[in-house]
């Protein structure tokens, strides 16, 4: 039986391009995946439904095996005008790196650039 590899995910939307920072974690060290190699993503519940709809076949964080071993944290942003799906290909690209077989996204949401002379968050 295949052991499932998995990374946390951090997905934010921030300005500038699509880009993830990310690495291996527990000393794990695994072959990276072909740029083929199929990634799973598992979303809670209680992540928005935009983020629900932009992840094709996403399976529930319940699902996730109980075998399965976390090997690396991804932490990927991406412009407002970036869809769900590019964020999340590239955190794909990232986890393939590690030698991951899936994302389990943990926490998604916008970085606080400032406050203006209103009190409001932006």
């Amino acid at each position: 039986m295949r052991t499932l590899v998995a990374l946390v995910v951090s997905l934010l939307a921030v300005s500038g391009c699509v880009s993830s920072d990310f690495m291996a974690l527990h000393g794990a060290n695994f072959a990276p995946r072909s740029k083929n190699h199929p990634i799973d993503v598992y979303l809670p519940n209680e992540a928005p439904v935009n983020v629900h709809k932009s992840v094709a076949n996403a399976r529930s964080i319940s699902e996730l095996p109980r075998a399965a071993l976390e090997i690396g944290r991804v932490d990927t942003q991406g412009a407002p005008a970036a869809s769900w799906s590019a964020v999340i290909n590239d955190a794909k690209k990232k986890a393939r790196i590690l030698g991951g077989d899936a994302l389990v996204i943990k926490q998604w949401g916008n970085f606080l650039s400032g406050i203006d002379g209103y009190g409001q968050a932006y």
